[in-house]
């Protein structure tokens, strides 16, 4: 599938630059690039550049510039990150083949995995310098389109292409639905931890809170915190019918205090836990 680059990382940067103005990071983006469009074998590109951009601003203080810089050569479409921060984490391209032999975790997009997701999206990872400026150069094989000048191959492109519109369209939603799947994963496994919210979610997934709550709302029609307060609620449901103690139910769907829970749950289901579980008792009695 076809990929701009440029597209992308201006998206990303555009997500986050409200978190890097509270930092007082500056970005440059330099593109030498003569095209962008490259081949990806999977849509990854925004993954990658949220954890380089997350990784960036723990190393990087107030003052200093994160620079980014597009080039590209006869083939290949380069992209390098360069900074005087802190030194970049310890990874390697060859992290990337040995992770697909095992079985990968989905939502782990920390900067030992990003090797196995550029790997894993068709690119390629150029060694880590860390010699006084920390710089990762990463590559794409370019588009051979960006270079068809042909009249006939011209108005070929200008035609409508179903067959490409829906291998695009198919492409997109498989990308959504894997993020939906790891947003649903990440609340399973943390909706029991009454720190959880939207910015740990976000911070989880590497991506600002507030592209993270954007794009939230777009796939799942509401937003994180109501998503978070029905999978609560329907848990909290499952352990009363199950005999569990009010108390204990509370705890374990992610509430410090029984009595705020209890003040929940009726606003949510119209009676409280208590009365909720008293009900099941006596519909099976009778």
């Amino acid at each position: 599938m076809l990929c701009s680059v440029k597209r992308v990382m201006k998206f990303t940067l555009a997500a986050w630059q409200k978190e890097l103005d509270s930092y007082g990071i500056t970005v440059e983006l330099v593109n030498h690039a003569s095209r962008d469009v490259v081949l990806v074998d999977s849509c990854d590109l925004d993954i990658i550049f949220n954890s380089i951009l997350a990784n960036a601003m723990r190393r990087l203080v107030r003052g200093q510039t994160l620079r980014i810089v597009l080039d590209d050569d006869s083939t290949k479409l380069s992209v390098c990150f360069e900074d005087s921060g802190l030194p970049l984490p310890n990874f390697s391209e060859s992290s990337a083949t040995q992770r697909d032999d095992i079985t990968v975790n989905q939502l782990d997009f920390s900067p030992s995995s990003l090797p196995f997701h550029i790997h894993h999206s068709g690119g390629e990872l150029k060694p880590v310098e860390r010699n006084g400026r920390n710089r990762i150069t990463m590559r794409w094989t370019l588009s051979c389109e960006d270079s068809l000048t042909s009249s006939n191959e011209k108005r070929s492109r200008a035609k409508p292409n179903t067959e490409l519109e829906t291998s695009a369209i198919e492409a997109k939603s498989d990308k959504y639905e894997s993020w939906k799947r790891q947003v649903t994963q990440l609340v399973s496994a943390h909706f029991s931890d009454p720190d959880f919210s939207t910015a740990l979610a976000a911070k989880s997934l590497f991506i600002s809170e507030r592209s993270f709550q954007r794009r939230f709302k777009s796939l799942f029609g509401a937003t994180f915190t109501d998503y978070l307060t029905d999978v609560r609620m329907e848990k909290a449901c499952e352990m009363l019918l199950q005999g569990e103690k009010v108390a204990d139910v509370a705890f374990s769907c992610g509430f410090n205090d029984p009595s705020y829970f209890s003040q929940r749950f009726k606003l949510y289901f119209g009676l409280p836990p208590s009365k909720f579980a008293s009900l099941d008792v006596e519909e099976a009695g009778d």
